[in-house]
């Protein structure tokens, strides 16, 4: 999987998951306030199928799930702080694959504490598959700057995959089960 370049800033809906190397103060010695991070449940999985085809196993592309997400953070030398990103990603190549590499588009994106977007980015990771193989486990890295006028400890940071709208709908059916 590749590594996308920095992103000035971004923001994001809600997650749980607090970035375990961030502290909470904000002194030269300790390390920034982080934005809570996490996935977003009805974008953490992606599942393509051939065109025109069913959503049955053997209409399948590939299908991909985000494993975690983990991180720290760090000030910038102009008092911003820098929020590194490791994304857990874990894709399966289907029957009806037609490629030996698959693009997965996923977002980051960071809101505030009322849940307005502050920032979107859209990314795309490609996983390569060999031959003979046909799961691959990796991690998509990504950098986020929070403006030193945002207090990073009011945003949080969510990431999904990139989904059209049968995806979703998909997703959406399955967690129903």
């Amino acid at each position: 999987m590749s590594t996308t370049p920095v992103l000035r800033r971004l923001a994001v809906l809600a997650a749980p998951l607090l970035i375990a190397a961030c502290g909470l103060g904000s002194g030269p010695e300790q390390p920034p306030a982080c934005p809570q991070v996490g996935i977003l449940q009805d974008a953490a999985d992606l599942a393509r199928y051939r065109p025109g085809g069913g959503t049955d196993i053997t209409d399948m592309v590939v299908e991909a799930r985000m494993t975690g997400v983990s991180g720290g953070c760090q000030r910038t030398s102009r008092d911003a702080v820098e929020v590194m990103l490791r994304i857990g990603i874990e894709a399966t190549r289907g029957p009806r694959a037609t490629s030996r590499a698959e693009a997965l588009p996923y977002f980051i994106a960071v809101t505030d504490t009322q849940g307005r977007v502050v920032d979107k980015a859209e990314f795309t990771t490609t996983v390569e598959f060999p031959s003979n193989v046909s799961r691959r486990q990796g991690t998509d890295e990504q950098r986020i700057v929070i403006p030193a006028t945002m207090n990073p400890a009011d945003l949080n940071v969510t990431i999904g995959f990139q989904l059209t709208q049968a995806e979703l709908a998909l997703n959406r059916r399955r967690v129903r089960r």
